[in-house]
């Protein structure tokens, strides 16, 4: 949990993120359709294109993006920072998951931790099965708060400002790097890191100046002379003893096109004799998918759920599908430098995964720690093989994946170690 100074509104305490989510985004969905063509009709007087285009954003921001609650920031101002702390930024309201597993690093090699954060990850509570006792200082607040609090002289007391995304897309208002929104570079005493979610374009995001000076991770190690991180910590993990006796897979995230392919394949195991299974599935979308009647028994669409509720949809479940695609252009970006959010879960909550073989290939997954599919056998014909898989075999297969998560783990923290140490360098 987080302090009481950051606990949820009264009003939202004891129940579901999704649940108080789902049914104000149900109860004014005919409402914003309204206030997005007034504001489009409104921006048809204005003359000239440019000033049209950047009224109409305007007014798009503040009608759905700068209601975002603030809490208050003097926190910060008044606070003393502690010697040897860096200060880890997060820009985005989701992201919430690579937090925990980033100030366990830091953590780790003796740093304190401060956290600006933004308030929609506050309330998500990313940090809930963390330990209480390790828990950094949260500073929360929306966008415009958190810049305000980057510009105070007083970050030069941290050693390091560490941008835990380094794209930063506000919806209506800016899409690019996040450097270039700040429109300022934050003071440090070693200077800034940062790790990027997807390396596709260095030179269109403003990612090569951090790339050529080392102080640029990404997630996963797809490229040999960039540094990785993988942030897969979440608290003390707690591992499922056995197979359960009805097989339980999750998917959680991901496009209409991936939610489709899993119905696909329900279709499919209804025809094998098997049907020993249930599917939960976890994601945010405008509208609830539509399950056809015949297979509600084997699958449930749960929305978005705060991490603490999805953490123990995880820890209940004995696989994580990852539906991606090789037949899908855009999902190669997974095999490109963008790392799915699953990867992290499937390896802090030492998880299965159910995943097509090029892309098992790129995340370092062979048969012995994962169950791996080709396009002609297709997912279907991997969860029949997952829901045969005694417990014998499911349990060496946890085994072989815990020594891929403890294998990243260490190589992460030596990346950040051997980082930290040529930053310091320079800095002398």
């Amino acid at each position: 949990m987080f302090p009481d100074v950051l606990l949820r509104p009264h009003y939202l305490r004891g129940h579901s993120i999704s649940k108080v989510m789902g049914a104000f985004a149900l109860a004014g969905k005919d409402l914003i359709k309204i206030k997005k063509t007034l504001i489009h009709i409104v921006c048809l007087f204005i003359p000239i294109k440019s000033w049209r285009k950047k009224a109409r954003n305007k007014l798009l921001y503040l009608a759905f993006v700068a209601p975002e609650p603030e809490y208050p920031y003097n926190s910060f101002c008044d606070c003393e920072i502690k010697e040897k702390s860096v200060l880890i930024v997060e820009p985005l309201t989701s992201h919430g998951e690579v937090l925990p597993g980033l100030t366990k690093y830091f953590q780790d090699l003796g740093f304190n931790v401060d956290l600006f954060l933004r308030t929609r990850n506050v309330l998500a509570n990313p940090f809930c099965d963390y330990p209480q006792d390790k828990l950094p200082r949260f500073f929360p607040g929306n966008g415009q708060q958190i810049k305000n609090c980057l510009k105070l002289e007083k970050t030069i007391n941290y050693e390091y400002i560490f941008f835990s995304s380094f794209y930063y897309g506000e919806k209506y208002i800016f899409g690019g790097c996040y450097l270039k929104y700040l429109e300022f570079c934050p003071k440090a005493i070693k200077g800034l890191l940062m790790i990027e979610h997807v390396l596709s374009d260095p030179e269109k995001y403003g990612a090569k100046k951090w790339l050529k000076e080392g102080r640029l991770f990404t997630l996963w190690p797809f490229f040999q002379d960039v540094p990785f991180l993988n942030p897969h910590y979440f608290g003390e993990k707690r591992m499922a003893a056995n197979k359960n006796g009805t097989t339980q897979f999750i998917s959680i995230g991901g496009d209409m096109y991936r939610f489709k392919v899993v119905v696909e394949a329900v279709e499919r195991l209804l025809s094998f004799e098997n049907k020993n299974f249930k599917i939960i599935a976890i994601a945010e979308r405008e509208e609830l998918p539509k399950i056809p009647e015949r297979l509600a028994q084997y699958i449930k669409f749960k929305g978005s759920l705060d991490f603490a509720a999805m953490f123990a949809e995880i820890r209940a479940a004995d696989f994580i599908l990852l539906p991606l695609s090789y037949s899908v252009e855009r999902h190669h970006t997974f095999l490109r430098g963008q790392v799915s959010g699953t990867n992290q879960l499937m390896l802090g909550f030492n998880k299965p995964c159910l995943l097509e073989e090029p892309f098992a290939k790129a995340y370092g997954l062979s048969e012995k720690n994962a169950v791996i599919y080709d396009s002609g056998r297709g997912l279907a014909d991997a969860m029949r093989r997952a829901m045969e898989m005694g417990p014998e075999e499911y349990g060496q297969m946890q085994k072989n994946l815990q020594i891929l998560a403890d294998e990243m783990y260490e190589k992460s923290l030596d990346n950040l170690k051997k980082v930290l140490q040529v930053a310091e360098g320079n800095n002398k």
